[in-house]
């Protein structure tokens, strides 16, 4: 699979082919205990099915696009003001996952996901605020890459096979630990990217609101 490189620098490989044989083959010799045979296989294959079904779901859910949309009817800051949460979110989940809070990460995400931030929502209305046409060409480019990896946080939804969160232990709960934190810093990156777009001024109001709990 190829990504954008998170930091510039142009294309690079997200899953590299060397990624896919640790999922399949388990860790190299002299590295810890392998995957036991016959399980890496079947977490290959939840994996790649799991990434595809993440796609389609992330292309449906930004259905209409933003040039079948009316504009929206509150101010952009408005719906900047959830995302600026979010970003303060997911550094709580970064923490989360990278220490196995499986549960706590769950009701996390849907705070993010749901109410009372409701990511794919807030995004798309303020791509859709945007005047400037490349801008929001690449602002939704952006959501829908940033709604992937909020997707892909949740690793129960290609691992549900191996057993519930907290589980796994060893290896593997390392293993979907990393991967977790991975799309959480890639959704951070695409985040920071997209707020980047948006007016200072507009942002400016949305870090006041989001540090006030005004809504």
């Amino acid at each position: 699979m190829r990504r954008e490189g998170l930091f510039g620098g142009g294309d690079e490989s997200w899953l590299k082919e060397a990624d896919l044989d640790f999922f399949a083959r388990g860790p190299a010799e002299g590295s810890g205990p392998a995957t036991p045979d016959g399980s890496g296989a079947v977490v290959t294959k939840r994996l790649l099915l799991g990434l595809g079904l993440t796609a389609a779901a992330g292309a449906l859910a930004l259905i209409p696009t933003a040039d079948l949309r009316g504009k929206p009817s509150k101010p952009l800051f408005f719906y900047l003001t959830p995302l600026v949460r979010i970003q303060q979110l997911l550094s709580k989940a970064d923490d989360l996952a990278v220490n196995g809070n499986w549960t706590d990460l769950q009701s996390l995400l849907s705070r993010i996901q749901g109410p009372p931030n409701s990511a794919r929502e807030n995004l798309i209305n303020a791509f859709s605020c945007l005047e400037d046409k490349s801008k929001k060409s690449k602002a939704e480019r952006i959501a829908f890459d940033l709604l992937e990896y909020l997707d892909q946080i949740n690793y129960n939804k290609y691992y549900d096979s191996m057993g519930s969160p907290g589980t796994r232990g060893g290896e593997k709960e390392k293993l979907f630990s990393d991967f977790s934190s991975q799309s959480i810093k890639a959704a951070q990156v695409k985040l920071k990217q997209f707020l980047a777009l948006m007016p200072a001024d507009d942002n400016e109001a949305a870090q006041v609101a989001a540090n006030g709990n005004y809504f």
